[in-house]
C-alpha cells in the first residue's frame, strides 16, 4: 500500500471516528479544519514531486513553497 493510501485510509478512519462518536461540534470543526491542511499539503508536496521529477531549471513559486514549508529553502 502507498504512502497515499495510507494516509487517505487513516482520514477516512478518523472522519468516521468524528462522526461516530458524537464529539462535539467545536471538535469536529477543528478536525475539519486540520484535515483540510493535510490535503493541501498533500497536494503541494505531489506538485513538487512532479516538478523535481521534470527536473525544472528554475522551481516555480509552488516549488518554492512546499520548499519553505519544508525547512529546504536555500536563500
Amino acid at each position: 500500500m502507498s504512502r497515499k493510501d495510507q494516509l487517505l485510509r487513516i482520514l477516512a478512519a478518523l472522519d468516521a471516528h468524528f462522526v461516530e462518536d458524537g464529539l462535539s461540534t467545536a471538535n469536529q470543526d477543528r478536525w475539519r479544519e486540520l484535515k483540510r491542511h493535510i490535503v493541501r499539503m498533500k497536494d503541494a508536496l505531489d506538485l513538487a514531486r512532479i516538478e523535481l521529477d521534470r527536473k525544472v531549471p528554475e522551481p516555480s513559486n509552488a516549488l518554492k513553497h512546499v520548499q519553505w514549508g519544508l525547512g529546504e529553502d536555500k536563500n
